[in-house]
């Protein structure tokens, strides 16, 4: 199992800088989700589940969660 903690850039609004900042640290971690499953990090880690916690501080836009949906990270909860 592979557990990624992530503490994405806080306040702002829609289309703020701060907003900006977590689609960016999205795509980034999206970006290391996709080269987990590539192969990447090797093959123990391309096989293994993933576990994406901590703060998202989805204040502005649902995009970086958007982003992240389609790099395959769902929610559980």
């Amino acid at each position: 199992m592979a557990v990624i903690s992530v503490h994405f850039k806080c306040c702002g609004y829609t289309g703020s800088w701060q907003d900006e900042a977590r689609i960016y640290q999205a795509q980034q971690l999206a970006d290391k989700i996709r080269g987990l499953r590539r192969g990447e990090f090797g093959d123990k880690c391309r096989k293994a589940g993933i576990v994406v916690i901590g703060a998202y501080n989805l204040v502005g836009s649902r995009r970086p969660l958007d982003i992240l949906k389609r790099a395959g990270v769902t929610d559980l909860l």
